[in-house]
């Protein structure tokens, strides 16, 4: 045993005294990932509108010149997780100077296909971000003043309120790299067949590849200048396989659309074209995972089939056999519908004490202990799936230099899951039947980068509310 490990080894057994972590515990995380639903409504609105606050999305600025010394602005503007404000500390960091392309827009509105006014508007990108699993990016338009007769970007205050604003949607955006890859594509099928015509492509709609990437896309105003005019969104997309080691991209916008938050009003929509041009630092093109190999772990039932450290975090993958969902208990299930029932529908709680007042009998909370612990085999963040119980230490990494390393919560954009595995079949009446496969699919990452990661590590699976160990070294 070299220093190093019997240095993990100790901090290992010290463990307990690390502080758990202060993220919160999304008790239905799984739940929304399964086609059985438990009937139990959960009164979380406001859990998740903090939780999406906090969750702001990570970028990292980009261009041609490296610069260290706005780490600082990168940080605060974003809120970033810990993995992306370890790459940017680590120099993976840039800036981008593009000037606005401006193109005349039509007016329209949902209802009516009559343009209503015509005017320029500028756009550019800003900040970036490339890796294997997203691209983010930050846009800037600049409006002519009359945006306002269609969209107030004004406020009465000196505040605006972006909660009500509503979205600015590229509603018909195509990226492409330099080998003509598609990174996205998020209008029709006849459009797509268009696009792919006039730049000599043999795609298929929705006929995904390694050359045509499944995309998922996701927003967020960012800032709004009301007196210039300008709008600052970010966008993210996520690839549901790997982003290419594009070394330029090329963005084609042909509508912008104001969507505002209440469903009743009408959209506006802005016909323009805008061609936009990046080139990717070397540092993003050339990104490399370190991967990783289990010496030793605590569970023969756990296959670690994905370990690698990149340069905004570690990532884990682990199928764990032997194990299904649990089933709840019928008295349980009839006793839930009963207390919904008399709720309108919802069941809401914050102590052990509200929930025996609620259901009546002390029973009834100990089976709902027993039915939620087994329901959650993996505890990422060491927070109680049951309000009453106490945090335990969590999952984490441990590296040789006895620095604890979380699940990185912050970043909206890390690659997760947490599934028990399960094949749907229809029969001849179109009904669903659902047959577990006694597999439980855990993917998560988490803030160790390639910069923090030493030759050998330990992972701590925090796994129904024991710890497992598992060693890895670099390959």
């Amino acid at each position: 045993m070299d220093n190093n490990d019997k240095e993990i080894k100790d901090y290992v057994i010290k463990a307990k005294k690390i502080p758990p972590t202060s993220y919160d515990y999304m008790i239905n995380e799984t739940l929304d990932s399964l086609p059985n639903k438990n009937k139990i409504i959960y009164n979380i609105k406001k859990f998740r509108k903090i939780l999406a606050t906090a969750c702001c999305f990570a970028f990292i600025v980009s261009g041609v010149v490296f610069a260290k010394d706005i780490q600082k602005f990168f940080v605060e503007k974003f809120n970033s997780g810990k993995g992306i404000q370890t790459a940017v500390e680590n120099g993976y960091i840039a800036k981008s100077n593009a000037n606005y392309i401006n193109s005349k827009v039509d007016v329209t509105k949902d209802q009516n296909n009559n343009i209503l006014d015509s005017f320029e508007v500028g756009g550019k990108v800003g900040d970036f971000l490339m890796d294997d699993n997203r691209l983010s990016v930050e846009f800037e338009f600049q409006f002519d003043e009359k945006i306002n007769q269609y969209k107030n970007l004004k406020s009465e205050d000196g505040t605006i309120d972006y909660e009500n604003f509503g979205d600015l949607l590229l509603s018909n955006l195509t990226i492409m790299d330099d080998e003509k890859r598609i990174i996205l594509f998020n209008d029709s099928e006849e459009e797509f067949d268009s696009f792919c015509k006039e730049h000599n492509l043999d795609y298929s709609y929705k006929e995904y590849n390694e050359n045509y990437i499944d995309t998922s896309e996701d927003s967020l105003i960012t800032n709004i200048d009301e007196e210039n005019n300008i709008i600052k969104t970010t966008y993210n997309y996520v690839s549901n396989s790997n982003m290419p080691k594009s070394n330029h991209l090329t963005f084609f916008l042909k509508e912008l659309t104001f969507r505002p938050k209440l469903d009743k009003e009408e959209s506006i929509h802005l016909e323009g074209n805008w061609k936009f041009n990046i080139d990717i630092p070397k540092a993003m093109i050339d990104r490399e995972s370190q991967y990783y190999k289990v010496v030793s772990c605590e569970k023969d039932n756990f296959d670690v089939y994905e370990a690698k450290a990149t340069d905004t975090g570690f990532e884990i993958g682990i199928t764990i056999t032997g194990i299904e969902p649990p089933k709840m208990p019928d008295e349980l299930a009839q006793k839930n519908e009963e207390v919904a029932s008399a709720n309108n529908g919802q069941i809401s709680f914050s102590s052990k004490e509200e929930f025996i007042s609620l259901y009546g009998d002390e029973k009834y909370a100990k089976m709902y202990s027993e039915y939620y612990n087994k329901f959650y085999p993996i505890n990422v963040t060491g927070s109680p799936c049951v309000v009453w119980e106490n945090k335990s230490e969590g999952t984490y990494i441990l590296n040789s230099n006895k620095e604890r390393f979380n699940c990185d919560m912050l970043n909206s954009n890390r690659k997760y899951n947490k599934t028990f595995k399960y094949i749907e079949t229809y029969d001849e009446n179109g009904f669903s039947k659902v047959e577990y496969t006694g597999e439980y699919d855990f993917y998560e990452t988490f803030e160790m980068t390639k910069y923090d990661a030493t030759d050998k590590i330990i992972l701590v699976i925090d796994y129904y509310g024991e710890p497992v160990h598992i060693v890895l070294e670099k390959k």
